[in-house]
């Protein structure tokens, strides 16, 4: 196993190889902690990648989704905070619909609201009509809300662009934030490299 390093923390280029036990040593802010980073970053990234993939798609819509029932001006609204907490059956009812779609498929607006709609229909939660009523009766309206792009926009994202989101995540929590060579004004490059796989991940802060 390889690992290449370009412009990464204090790391301006490493070549490490890893067989077995490797030690890397060095004076205090050589880098060290650098290496050990960028590697804990990739490897965290790529284990149990396919589930990795699915739960980041998921976490991110059902974020948004909070956001777009707590978006709609619904007028007298009975409980308001209904929807704002991720808890709810519904929300993941809908995300778990929603994640499912095929993102090379041919969706748009629209398509999202009738799976929302579709889903609020189907719930017995009596307290729910005023936001089924609301949305059947506004459905233009409601899929040109922002909120409904951004979501298409996550489920149009391919697996590589999830996966690409997910690096920098463990990327930015290592290195707080300052991923890139505080030094030079360049591309970020980490190249793991095992038996015949490669992953090149460039960061550009």
């Amino acid at each position: 196993m390889k690992i290449k390093i370009e412009n990464i923390g204090k790391v301006k280029y490493a070549d490490i190889e890893i067989n077995g036990i490797t030690v890397i040593a060095g004076e205090n802010n050589s880098g060290k902690s650098t290496v050990g980073k960028a590697l804990y970053s990739v490897f965290n990234g790529l284990c149990n990648v396919d589930k990795r993939i699915k739960n980041e798609r998921t976490d991110i819509i059902r974020s948004y989704l909070a956001r777009f029932f707590d978006d709609l001006e619904i007028p007298n609204r009975k409980n308001n905070n209904r929807f704002i907490k991720h808890t709810y059956p519904e929300i993941y009812m809908i995300t778990n619909r929603l994640s499912e779609i095929d993102h090379l498929g041919n969706v748009d607006n629209r398509a999202i609201v009738d799976e929302i709609l579709d889903v609020l229909s189907s719930s017995n939660d009596s307290s729910l009509s005023d936001i089924r009523t609301y949305i059947s009766s506004n459905l233009e309206k409601v899929s040109q809300l922002k909120v409904i792009d951004i979501i298409l926009e996550i489920i149009s994202l391919t697996d590589d662009d999830i996966l690409r989101r997910i690096f920098l995540k463990y990327l930015r929590a290592e290195f707080n934030e300052q991923i890139n060579n505080i030094f030079e004004k360049t591309t970020g490059i980490i190249e793991l490299s095992i038996k015949t796989s490669k992953v090149s991940i460039r960061i550009k802060d």
